[in-house]
C-alpha cells in the first residue's frame, strides 16, 4: 500500500510539472517577451525624440517658430522625413499644443484632432507615452501574433513651455516572430520533459503492481478478519453500543446488548427507538449537531439518561468521529448505572433523613411545654409525610386521661369510655399498621376529616413501653412511603424522652395551678391577690357571727358573690338567702317589696303581701345598691336593724324576725351622708363590719387566674375544649384598664369562648374595645398598671421553693426544668434563700 501511494504521488508530481512547465512558457515566458519589446521600442522612441526635438527647437529659434498648421518651414519637414527614413519609422505625425496634426507621413492625417486623454492628460505634462497597436483578438496567442508595431507620442519642450508633440511608429514583426519562435521550443522542452517522466514512472509502476496487489489483497482480508473480532467484541460487552448520523440521526449500526432490547433498529431514528414518546431529537443531540456545524470541537462527553422504554438508568460515553463512508457520526456507549443510581438515590435520601432526624431532634430537647413540644414535632412529621392531619395521641402519667397533640394546639380526652376504648387500641398495636375497623375514625379524626379516609397508626413507646399512637389520616387512595413511615417512627422513638419530660412538666403545672386556685378560690371567689387574701380572712372571721357588714366596691367587683361566701360560711347556711336589689324598685314600692303590706293598703293591694324580711326569717338579707333606697324607707329599715320589728304597710300588728343583714353599694356612702342623701345613723348601723373590694385593674395578677376560670366554665357550657390563651392574647387581657372589672372579664372571656370554636384563644378572638386601647387609661388618668403574668411564675418559684425547703433540685425536678433553668429564673426574679431557712 505504501509504494502503490508513493508510485502514485510521483506520477501525480509529473503531471503537475507538466502543467507548471506549459503555464510557465505560455503565461510568462511570453509576457516577458512582450515587455522585452516595449522596454527595446521606448529606449529607441526616446533617441529618436532627441533628433526631432532638436530640429524643431533649432528651427524656433533661428525663425521664431510656432509650432501651428501652414507655419511649418519646408527645409523642417524634409529634415522630418529624413530622420524617418534613417531610423526605420513606419509614420510621423507633429501635433500643435491644442492637438491638431500639423504634419503627418500620410497627408491625409493632416488636420485632424487628437482627442484621446492620455493626450492632455500625459504628453501635454511633457511625459512621455508608448502603446502596443493590436487588433481586438480573444486569445493571448491571438494577441502575440498580431502585433505589428508600436506607437510613441514624445513631447516638445522648451522650458516647461510645450511646444507640441511627435507621433512616431516602429515595426516590430521581425522581433515579435522571433520571439514567437522562442516560446513554442520552451513548451516543446517542458512537453517533452514531462512525458519522459511519465514513461519513466509508468514502467515503474507495472513492476511494483503484483506485489503491490498482493499487499493489499492481504491487508484486506486483515482488516477484514479484525471487523469481524471487533463485532464480536462489541457484541460481548454488557454495554449498549451504537452509532448514528450526525445530520439525519439515522442510527448505522446497534450491538447485541442494544438489538436484544430494541430489535433489528439500524435505519430508524434514534429518538424512535430509544425515545419513543418523543417528535423529534432531543436538546442534547440538537445541541452537539449545532456545535459541529459551526466547527467547534467536540471531545469525550458523559452525561446519564433515564431511558423512558427501559425504565433503567444508563451513563452514555459519546464521541463524534468519521464513518466508513465519510459521514460525520457519532458514536455513544450506555452503560447500565440503574442500581448504582438507585444506590445514590437511597445514600440521598439516607442522608437527607439523618439532617431532618438530627435537626428535629436537637432543637425538640429545647422545648419545655408540651403544647411547644407537640405543635414542633407534629409539624415536622406532616412535612415529612405530605399530610394534612395528624395527631399524636399519649396517656397522661396515670393514664387516667389522654393529651392530643397537634400543630394547633394540645388537648385533654378525659372521658373514661373514650379513654378505656384508646387503650385497647393501643394494647394490640404493635408495628405500624392501617385503621381497618371503622370504629376507630369517629373517635380518631376531626370532623373535617371524611370517615373513609385512611389511617396509618404508628406505635410511640417510652422506654419501649406502649404510650400512646401516632394516626396519620389521607385519602382512601393514598400510600405512604414505607421508608418515611419508618423514619416517623424512629424520631418518635428519640424523641420520647422530650415528650415525657414535656407530659411531667404539664401535669406539674396543672398540679400547681390546681394548688394556687385552691389556695386563690375561696367560697366561689377567684383570687390570690393579697389584698384578695385579707379578705378571705375576714369572711372567714366574721362568718360565723351575726354582725352587719357593708361590702363596697366598683361595679363588676364581686359584692354578691362576697355576700354569697358570708351566707355560706355563716350559722344560717341553711336557712333563706333574699337578695334585694334595691335599686330595681321605684320608691314607691321598694317598703312594700321590703316589709309586705295588707290587703287595700293601696291601690292595687288585692291580697296581703309577705315582705323580704318576712320570707328571711331565720336566714340572711342581701340588701344590693343599699345606696339607692329612699329617705322614708331609709327610717324603716334602721328600725329593723336596731329591733329586728317592723309593720306591714297598712297593718298594726309589729312583726319580728331574726334576720342578719348584709348590704352593699358602688357608691361612697360617707359622702353621700355629707350630701344629704343618706341616714348618717344608718350608715353607722350598716357599716359594722366593712368589706373594700379592689378593681381588677389592682390585682392583675389575678387576671390569669379569673380569665382560665372563665374559660373553663363557658368551654363547658358551650361543649368545647379549653385550649388556653395565646401569650398576645394574655398580654392583651393584662394591658386592659378593666372599667367593669371582674364583670367585664366574664363577658370577655365568654365571648372568645365562642369564636375560638374550642380552638387556643388568640388576640382576633377578644372584643375589639381590648385591641383599640379606647379604655387602657382611666377617666382619671390613674397610670396603667405594669404588672404581668411574670408575677405569676415568680409566685409559682416561691411557693415550689418553700414547699421543698429551698432544695434547688427537689423544685426543678417539681417544675420540670433542668436546675441551670432554675438558676436562670431565680436570678431573672433576683430570688435567694432568706436566712435562717
Amino acid at each position: 500500500m505504501y509504494k502503490l501511494g508513493f508510485l502514485k504521488a510521483m506520477i501525480g508530481v509529473s503531471i503537475v510539472a507538466v502543467i507548471l512547465l506549459s503555464t510557465y512558457a505560455v503565461f510568462f515566458l511570453s509576457p516577458s517577451f512582450t515587455g522585452l519589446i516595449t522596454e527595446t521600442t521606448e529606449a529607441e522612441a526616446a533617441r529618436v525624440a532627441t533628433h526631432l526635438s532638436k530640429i524643431i527647437l533649432d528651427g524656433a529659434e533661428l525663425n521664431g517658430l510656432e509650432i501651428t498648421k501652414g507655419n511649418l518651414p519646408d527645409n523642417i519637414t524634409i529634415e522630418i522625413d529624413k530622420m524617418a527614413k534613417d531610423f526605420g519609422l513606419i509614420k510621423v505625425k507633429l501635433f500643435s499644443p491644442a492637438g491638431e496634426i500639423i504634419y503627418s507621413s500620410d497627408t491625409k492625417d493632416i488636420g485632424q484632432i487628437n482627442e484621446k486623454s492620455y493626450f492632455h492628460e500625459v504628453v501635454a505634462k511633457g511625459r512621455t507615452y508608448t502603446n502596443v497597436v493590436k487588433k481586438d483578438t480573444r486569445s493571448l496567442e491571438d494577441q502575440l501574433m498580431t502585433r505589428d508595431n508600436v506607437e510613441t507620442y514624445i513631447p516638445v519642450m522648451k522650458g516647461n513651455s510645450f511646444l507640441g508633440a511627435f507621433e512616431i511608429y516602429f515595426d516590430i514583426t521581425v522581433t515579435k516572430n522571433k520571439l514567437d519562435r522562442l516560446v513554442r521550443q520552451s513548451q516543446i522542452m517542458s512537453l517533452s520533459i514531462a512525458l519522459a517522466l511519465v514513461i519513466i514512472l509508468i514502467f515503474l509502476s507495472h513492476k511494483a503492481t503484483k506485489s503491490i496487489i498482493a499487499q493489499a489483497s492481504a491487508k484486506t482480508r486483515d482488516i477484514e478478519d479484525g471487523h469481524e473480532r471487533l463485532l464480536t467484541v462489541l457484541d460481548s460487552l454488557d454495554a449498549g453500543v451504537y452509532v448514528t448520523d450526525l445530520e439525519t440521526y439515522e442510527i448505522l449500526f446497534l450491538n447485541k446488548y442494544l438489538r436484544d432490547i430494541f430489535g433489528d433498529a439500524v435505519g430508524k431514528t434514534c429518538w424512535q427507538v430509544l425515545h419513543p414518546h418523543q417528535a423529534g431529537p432531543c436538546d442534547f443531540c440538537s445541541d452537539q449537531k449545532r456545535l459541529i456545524s459551526s466547527g467547534e470541537s467536540f471531545g469525550v462527553n458523559v452525561r446519564e439518561v433515564l431511558n423512558s422504554s427501559t425504565d433503567k438508568w444508563y451513563e452514555i460515553r459519546d464521541r463524534v468521529i468519521r464513518w466508513v463512508d465519510g459521514r460525520i457520526v457519532r458514536l455513544e456507549i450506555a452503560a447500565d448505572i440503574t442500581d448504582r443510581k438507585n444506590d445514590e438515590i437511597e445514600l440521598r435520601r439516607a442522608h437527607q433523613e439523618m439532617g431532618k432526624f438530627c435537626e428535629i431532634t436537637k432543637q425538640i430537647g429545647t422545648e419545655l411545654s408540651l403544647d411547644g413540644v407537640g405543635n414542633f414535632l407534629i409539624k415536622e412529621l406532616k412535612d415529612i409525610l405530605n399530610t394534612q392531619y395528624m395527631q399524636l395521641f399519649v396517656f397522661s402519667s396515670d393514664k387516667s386521661n389522654i393529651f392530643a397533640l397537634s400543630d394547633t394546639g394540645t388537648g385533654v380526652i378525659k372521658e373514661p369510655e373514650q379513654v378505656q376504648f384508646f387503650s385497647s387500641i393501643i394494647e394490640n398495636l404493635e408495628n405500624i399498621s392501617t385503621a381497618s375497623d371503622m370504629s376507630l375514625k369517629p373517635f380518631l379524626l376531626p370532623d373535617v376529616i371524611p370517615l373513609d379516609a385512611r389511617l396509618t397508626l404508628i406505635p410511640f413507646k417510652i422506654e419501649n413501653h406502649p404510650q400512646g399512637a401516632l394516626v396519620v389520616a389521607c385519602s382512601k387512595d393514598c400510600l405512604c412511603d414505607e421508608n418515611k413511615l419508618k423514619l416517623v417512627s424512629l424520631i418518635l422513638e428519640q424523641a420520647s424522652g422530650s415528650i415525657k419530660r414535656a407530659i411531667l412538666h404539664q401535669e406539674e403545672i396543672r398540679f400547681l395551678e390546681k394548688r394556687i386556685e385552691s389556695m386563690s378560690e375561696f367560697s366561689g371567689i377567684i383570687g390570690k391577690d393579697p389584698k384578695m387574701q385579707t379578705i378571705y380572712k375576714l369572711i372567714e372571721d366574721i362568718a360565723h357571727t351575726d354582725a352587719t357588714v357593708l361590702i363596697q366596691g366598683e361595679t363588676g367587683t364581686g359584692k354578691e358573690v362576697v355576700a354569697r361566701a358570708l351566707f355560706k360560711k355563716s350559722i344560717r347556711k341553711d336557712k333563706p338567702f333574699v337578695i334585694i336589689n334595691c335599686s330595681a324598685y321605684p320608691s314607691t314600692l321598694l317598703e312594700s317589696e321590703l316589709f309586705g303590706h295588707e290587703k287595700g293598703a293601696f291601690t292595687g293591694a288585692i291580697r296581703k303581701k309577705m315582705g323580704r324580711f318576712e320570707q328571711a326569717d331565720g336566714g340572711t338579707v342581701f340588701l344590693d345598691e343599699i345606696g339607692e333606697i329612699p329617705l322614708p324607707a331609709q327610717i324603716k329599715l334602721l328600725r329593723v336593724l336596731q329591733t329586728q320589728k317592723f309593720e306591714r304597710i297598712g297593718g298594726e300588728q309589729t312583726l319580728a324576725v331574726n334576720v342578719r343583714i348584709l348590704a352593699a353599694t358602688n357608691k361612697d356612702l360617707l359622702q353621700e351622708v355629707k350630701n344629704g342623701n343618706f341616714r348618717e345613723d344608718l350608715y353607722y348601723r350598716l357599716n359594722v363590719i366593712p368589706i373594700h373590694l379592689p378593681p381588677l385593674r389592682n390585682r392583675r395578677n389575678d387576671i390569669p387566674l379569673l380569665a382560665r376560670h372563665f374559660q373553663e366554665k363557658f368551654a363547658a357550657e358551650h361543649g368545647v375544649v379549653a385550649k388556653g390563651f395565646s401569650s398576645e392574647a394574655m398580654r392583651v387581657l393584662l394591658d386592659y384598664y378593666w372599667p367593669g372589672n371582674v364583670r367585664e372579664l366574664e363577658n370577655t372571656i365568654e365571648h372568645a369562648v365562642v369564636l375560638s370554636k374550642g380552638q387556643r384563644t388568640e388576640v382576633s378572638h377578644l372584643p375589639s374595645i381590648l385591641i383599640s386601647g379606647d379604655a387602657l387609661s382611666p377617666a382619671a388618668g390613674l397610670k396603667r398598671s405594669r404588672k404581668t403574668i411574670e408575677d405569676n411564675e415568680k409566685n409559682l418559684l416561691i411557693d415550689i421553693l418553700e414547699e421543698c425547703n429551698w432544695n434547688k433540685s427537689q423544685a426543678a425536678s417539681r417544675l420540670g426544668i433542668s436546675r441551670s433553668s432554675l438558676y436562670s429564673k431565680l436570678k431573672k426574679f433576683q430570688l435567694s434563700k432568706p436566712t435562717g431557712v
